[in-house]
């Protein structure tokens, strides 16, 4: 009768397409991947020391682990924290992951160095700000110290940030003034540019024509009035509409010479 000192008797080997299966006599079934089973020899009757059960075990789950692994890498550039993370979640132990990553990084299948570059290449493209580069890298797993370590280009930041201004120019055509210009800053801080390149671009927006100005406070004035003087009068009445154009972008001095025509107008 076998025991844990005698080890396991194999009374089955199964050849499968992808996968060999051992059948045990005490009823245990192991699938152990192609790889594993030529690395051993092994038999119908041959009895395995709980050493050598173990060595198969423990090749077998990383061999595993490494076709999940490739499975992932073919799936896109990913660093090694966040495929640890996945290995992990696969109920891997550190000692098992450790060994996956030590072969992907030998045949440089993960390489934490060329992702940054690729990264990097991919950020400039689209135009990205360097705090929102450094963010995205820390999401994808690469240290907060490594990324430390990039150095970016006060120049090639300007240059990315005018490469998108006409698009956020129209972006915001319909905005006026200080409303404008606020929204260009907030729009650049989102997309990752310094507190310097975000307030440069915004004062480059274009003096607002005031013709249309004029035109547009004219109409907006009069629907902001028809809205809440239905609920307020006098003081209250100025403040409601008065916040509705602030929000615009009209500046107070236009909103308050509106208002006094308006009234001039009605009493």
């Amino acid at each position: 009768m076998e025991s844990k000192l005698t080890g396991k008797t194999i009374k089955k080997v199964g050849i499968c397409t992808n996968k060999v299966v051992i059948s045990f006599t005490d009823g245990e079934k192991m699938d152990i991947s192609k790889e594993t089973y030529s690395s051993f020899y092994l038999f119908e009757g041959k009895n395995l020391s709980m050493q050598e059960y173990k060595k198969i075990k423990d090749l077998n789950d990383v061999s595993s682990l490494l076709d999940s692994a490739f499975n992932i890498i073919k799936r896109g550039l990913i660093t090694e924290n966040k495929l640890k993370e996945k290995l992990y979640a696969k109920g891997a132990s550190k000692k098992q992951v450790d060994e996956v990553m030590t072969w992907l990084k030998k045949h440089d299948l993960i390489n934490d160095e060329a992702y940054i570059e690729d990264y990097l290449e991919y950020a400039d493209e689209v135009n990205m700000g360097q705090y929102k580069i450094k963010e995205k890298l820390y999401n994808k797993g690469i240290s907060k110290e490594r990324i430390e370590k990039i150095r970016f280009s006060e120049s090639k930041e300007k240059q990315k940030a005018k490469n998108i201004y006409k698009d956020v120019l129209r972006k915001y055509d319909n905005l006026l003034g200080d409303n404008k210009r606020q929204h260009i800053y907030n729009f650049y801080i989102s997309q990752g540019f310094s507190k310097n390149i975000a307030s440069e671009m915004a004062g480059s927006a274009p003096s607002d024509d005031k013709k249309l100005v004029k035109k547009s406070l004219n109409k907006d004035f009069e629907i902001a009035y028809k809205k809440f003087s239905k609920n307020y009068e006098n003081k209250e009445l100025f403040e409601h509409i008065f916040r509705s154009l602030k929000a615009k972008g009209y500046t107070y001095q236009d909103i308050k010479k509106k208002w006094e025509e308006k009234c001039n107008e009605l009493y």
